[in-house]
């Protein structure tokens, strides 16, 4: 500023236009790495097997839960180590920070949800 008058322009590369590019890129940084943690599945699930292999499922849908756990789904996550009906399978469902746990025993017709912090135990099937 001189004599009560803003000076444009300038070789400097820190007028207004200078400052506007840095914010436009220290906005497509922070969009970049916000980004890269909003695309975590919501529902993220892991499995192990009586055989003691592990496999993790995921998904954003809560309509879709289920289908983590479907025979088909378990069939195509393990192949031939998964027999259907068969195979003891335990898995932990983290729905975003509160921990689950479900547990499907073998040759078992229930299925046992807990989540440990609350206490809650509820088994669904004879």
């Amino acid at each position: 500023m001189e004599n009560g008058r803003v000076q444009s322009g300038g070789g400097s590369g820190t007028g207004v236009g200078g400052r506007v590019l840095t914010g436009l890129v220290v906005a497509g940084l922070f969009l970049g790495t916000a980004a890269e943690g909003w695309s975590r599945d919501l529902f993220v699930s892991h499995f192990e097997i009586e055989t003691g292999e592990v496999e993790s499922s995921s998904t954003n849908s809560f309509l879709e839960i289920g289908d983590l756990f479907d025979e088909s789904s378990l069939a195509d996550l393990f192949g031939p180590d998964y027999v259907v009906g068969q195979t003891g399978v335990v898995a932990n469902l983290d729905l975003r920070g509160v921990a689950t746990r479900l547990t499907y025993d073998a040759g078992s017709a229930s299925l046992r949800f807990e989540i440990p912090s609350a206490g809650v135990v509820v088994v669904l099937g004879r």
